[in-house]
């Protein structure tokens, strides 16, 4: 599978692991009236720690924005706190781990990467805390409450099938990528003998962009190369190719049912209902909690 780039971006990272949080910075100084953003149940956000926050998101958010997600963070670290989560200095080493196999970058590139931010170990380490704190909280609260039924799935399954279905002039198609003939060879030998197209694709495939999962329709004249698309065409449905020799080594091609059955995808679908429903339930959580809470706005940023 492809790797990251190694000088992504240390926010790049953040979207894959994190729900709602953005980084802290404290402020140990006594604060006067004018330097406070915020005051939520009795908690401050500093204008200099906004301020700080729009610098690291480089203008891509404005400040009220900031401080609207920074508001929504603290209620929610305040809810964690009430009801006693807590977080494992293990549980924090584990999601960097996951953070760093994840991005397919080494553990010295991800501290330079989030050194290069400003931001220091403790910092991150901090904010990886946090991570982890709103996680559970939101899954003991919210997501606990959400469910999604097998008879939604199929609803939406049958009405959007023509969007699964290929279209004139498409096939769908599998396939396995490898260096030799040899090895194309011998992979067409397991699946005779009952292996797993998928599984192979997975294992032995210099390419898994294409796992099976995802649609895999192609049409004459794409981006495919022709020697491949020729094979391909001619194949019946179910077949597997030989072995077909291209610059960028030797495929084997399967093609597969034009309609993706209900099985296939039926997962993908009910992620999507699960991501779409909590994405909605957090955000009326939040607003919930905001209503309960004492807030208030003190400090109103000019647009940049």
């Amino acid at each position: 599978m492809k790797k990251s780039n190694k000088n992504v971006n240390i926010l790049t990272i953040f979207v894959v692991v994190v729900i709602a949080a953005i980084i802290i910075w404290g402020v140990s100084k006594e604060l006067s009236k004018n330097d406070i953003a915020a005051i939520v149940n009795g908690e401050e956000i500093a204008v200099e720690e906004i301020d700080k926050l729009y610098e690291l998101y480089q203008g891509k958010i404005s400040k009220n924005d900031i401080l609207t997600l920074k508001i929504n963070e603290m209620v929610l670290v305040q809810k964690a706190n009430e009801l006693n989560y807590n977080v494992e200095e293990s549980e924090i080493q584990d999601e960097i781990d996951s953070l760093i196999e994840t991005s397919g970058i080494s553990k010295e590139e991800l501290i330079s990467n989030i050194e290069a931010q400003g931001i220091t170990t403790e910092e991150f380490e901090q904010d990886i805390h946090k991570q982890i704190l709103l996680q559970k909280l939101l899954e003991g609260t919210v997501y606990s409450e959400i469910e999604v039924t097998e008879e939604e799935v199929l609803d939406y399954y049958n009405l959007n099938v023509e969007g699964v279905t290929a279209k004139e002039g498409e096939i769908r198609v599998r396939y396995i990528l490898v260096e030799t003939k040899e090895e194309a060879e011998e992979i067409i030998k397991s699946l005779e003998e009952g292996a797993s197209f998928i599984e192979l694709k997975l294992t032995k495939s210099l390419d898994t962009s294409n796992l099976g999962e995802g649609y895999g329709f192609i049409s004459k004249g794409g981006n495919m190369i022709p020697t491949f698309e020729d094979t391909a065409f001619a194949l019946e449905i179910g077949d597997v190719s030989e072995p077909v020799e291209t610059s960028k080594g030797f495929y084997i091609i399967k093609r597969e049912e034009d309609v993706i059955s209900f099985q296939e995808i039926k997962n993908e679908i009910k992620d999507n209902f699960l991501e779409s429903r909590k994405s909605v339930a957090v955000q009326d959580y939040v607003s919930s909690l905001k209503e309960q809470g004492n807030i208030e706005i003190l400090y109103e940023f000019e647009e940049e």
